[in-house]
C-alpha cells in the first residue's frame, strides 16, 4: 500500500516526465507482485530499467524453440496455457507442462512456479558450475501426463510432439526392447529424417538413432563382422533434426566407450539393411510404424525413473518404477513385463520421509522403499496422474 501511494504521488508531483514512465510502470509490476525464491538475474534488472518485458527461450524435442515474452510475475502455467494455444493442444486430453532442463535432466515446475525465478536460478546454477557435462539449463516444454495415447490425429502437432518424445526415449534406453526392435526403430527414424537408401550410404553417427550407450549390443543377434571391415560413403542430412548431445571430445565419442569397435559396425550394418528394405516409405508412414511399435508395449506411456531397492530379496535391486494414467509398476530394468503393478486406487500414501527415499503404502499395509534421486518427480507425477482420475470421475458423476 505504501509503495502504491508513494507511486501516485510521484507521479503527480512530476507529471510528463521520465519519473511518471517508471511510477506507471512499477505501478503495473506491483499489481502481478508474486513471492519471489531468488533475487532478480541481470538480465531482469536490465529490462527492467528499459520498463520492458523479459525474452525467454523455451525448447522442445526436435530442435524448435518459442521466444515469449513474460513479466516478472508471469508463471509457469500462464507459459504452457499460452504454448498449448499456439500448437492447438489446448483440448488435448494428455497434459503439457514446464520443464527445468539441463542435458538428461528434467524437472517439471508446477504452474504457480515465477519463470523470472528460474531464470535467476538458472543464472546462479551457472556462475558455480551447477550443470551436467558443461550443458546450460533451459525451459523445455514437452509431454508430462500421457492421458490418451491412442485418440491422437496423426497429422496434429501433438503426435509429433510424442513421437520427438518415444525418440528420445528410445536413445535414451527408456523403452525396455530387443536388439531387434531396436534396429528397426533405428531405421525407421533414419526413412523419416533422410529418406530413402542410396548406394553406398552409411550411418556415421549411429548414437542418433541407436541407444548405443544404454544398451550393451548381443553378438548372437547381429551379423558377424570382420575387425577391419568399413563401410563406405556418407549421409549428409543424418541427425539435423535430432537432440544436441552432450559436449564430446574431439578424438573420443563417450557412446562409444567400452563397446568393441566390431560391434558398432554390427549394429551399423545391421540398421542399414533394415534401412533398405524401407525403400519408399514416406516420411509419415515411418513416423507412424515408429509409434505403433512402441504403442505395442503395454507400457506406454509411462514415465520410468531408476531407483534401487534393498528392503529385501522380493526384487532385484535394480528397478524402474513406472509411473503412468493407470498405476505404478515396477519393472526389472530393460525388461518388458512389469514385475508388480499398483493401481491408484490400491495406494494408501507415497513420498519421501527422507531425502533420497521414496516410499509407498499399498492395499494390506504393504510398504514398498526405494533409493532414488527422483522423488520429487516421482511425486510431481504421481500427484498430477492422481488429479486427473479426481476430476474425471467428477465430471462423469455430474452428467
Amino acid at each position: 500500500m505504501f509503495h502504491t501511494v508513494s507511486l501516485i504521488r510521484s507521479r503527480d508531483r512530476y507529471p510528463g516526465s521520465e519519473m511518471v514512465k517508471f511510477a506507471n510502470f512499477c505501478s503495473e509490476a506491483i499489481k502481478r507482485t508474486r513471492p519471489r525464491d531468488f533475487p532478480p538475474s541481470k538480465d531482469e534488472i536490465i529490462a527492467c530499467l528499459g520498463r520492458r518485458e523479459l525474452t525467454a527461450v523455451v525448447y522442445c524435442f526436435g530442435g524448435g524453440t518459442c521466444k515469449i515474452s513474460i513479466t516478472s510475475a508471469t508463471t509457469a502455467g500462464e507459459v504452457v496455457h499460452k504454448l498449448s494455444l499456439g500448437i492447438g493442444v489446448q483440448g488435448s486430453k494428455n497434459c503439457f507442462a514446464l520443464f527445468e532442463q539441463c542435458g538428461d535432466v528434467y524437472k517439471a515446475m508446477e504452474d504457480r512456479v515465477v519463470i523470472a525465478d528460474v531464470l535467476a536460478k538458472f543464472e546462479r546454477y551457472e556462475a558455480h558450475g551447477i550443470n551436467e557435462g558443461g550443458k546450460r539449463w533451459r525451459l523445455f516444454f514437452k509431454l508430462f501426463c500421457f492421458l490418451d495415447t491412442k485418440n491422437v490425429s496423426p497429422d496434429s502437432l501433438e503426435a509429433g510432439f510424442m513421437f520427438e518424445q518415444a525418440y528420445n526415449d528410445v536413445l535414451q534406453g527408456r523403452f525396455p526392447a530387443t536388439t531387434q526392435t531396436l534396429v528397426r526403430l533405428a531405421a525407421l527414424r533414419i526413412q523419416y529424417e533422410v529418406g530413402d537408401y542410396r548406394s553406398g550410404a552409411s550411418i556415421p553417427d549411429i548414437e542418433t538413432v541407436y541407444p548405443l550407450k544404454k544398451k550393451m549390443v548381443k553378438d548372437e543377434d547381429l551379423p558377424h563382422i570382420d575387425k577391419g571391415f568399413t563401410l563406405k560413403g556418407t549421409l549428409r542430412g543424418l541427425g539435423r533434426n535430432t537432440l544436441k548431445k552432450l559436449k564430446q571430445s574431439q578424438d573420443e565419442n563417450p557412446a562409444h566407450k567400452g563397446i568393441d569397435s566390431a560391434e558398432i559396425q554390427a549394429v551399423k550394418v545391421a540398421v542399414s539393411d533394415q534401412w533398405k528394405k524401407l525403400q519408399g516409405m514416406p516420411r509419415e508412414v515411418a513416423q507412424q510404424q515408429y509409434m505403433d511399435v512402441l504403442r505395442s508395449w503395454d507400457g506406454y506411456g509411462s514415465t520410468l525413473f531408476d531407483v534401487e531397492y534393498k528392503q529385501d530379496s522380493r526384487y532385484p535391486h535394480e528397478l524402474w518404477l513406472g509411473v503412468n494414467a493407470r498405476n505404478v509398476s515396477l519393472y526389472k530394468r530393460g525388461d518388458m513385463q512389469p514385475l508388480a503393478s499398483f493401481p491408484y486406487e490400491h495406494i494408501l500414501s507415497f513420498g519421501a520421509p527422507v531425502p533420497n527415499l521414496y516410499k509407498l503404502v499399498v492395499e494390506g499395509n504393504e510398504q514398498l522403499s526405494f533409493e532414488t534421486q527422483k522423488v520429487l518427480e516421482i511425486a510431481k507425477l504421481m500427484k498430477a496422474y492422481i488429479n486427473a482420475i479426481v476430476k474425471d470421475r467428477r465430471a462423469q458423476t455430474s452428467r
